[in-house]
């Protein structure tokens, strides 16, 4: 999949979504990746089991191949309407919280950070 692609299914899901409501988008952490690898702590083999995919026989075929990071993905985000309001990182996975904005008069209203 295309970073472009990745957009149009990104703004196909925040459409769905209901004023105020709540998505959670989880990739690869890449830059933890590479910090990883800078240390010998994963090898490439590895790495490349992780993005292009393996045969796993209990989750099917994997096939990721994409990267993307922390930063890119808010800022795609954000120009669909969203805020991010939380993220946690478990292994190698980093997920993000968005909430869709609340239009107001034409205008996108962010809504406040849930706790």
């Amino acid at each position: 999949m295309k970073m472009g692609q990745v957009k149009v299914v990104m703004k196909d899901m925040v459409r769905m979504l209901v004023p105020g409501g709540t998505i959670d988008i989880a990739f690869y952490d890449f830059e933890r990746i590479a910090i990883q690898y800078r240390l010998g702590r994963v090898d490439i083999p590895y790495i490349n089991t992780m993005f292009y995919g393996s045969a796993d026989p209990v989750r099917g075929e994997q096939h990721h191949k994409l990267i993307m990071d922390e930063k890119w993905l808010i800022l795609v985000m954000t120009s669909l309407g969203c805020v991010s309001i939380g993220s946690t990182t478990k292994a190698w996975v980093r997920t993000i919280r968005f909430q869709k904005g609340v239009k107001r008069n034409g205008k996108t209203k962010k809504t406040r950070r849930s706790r």
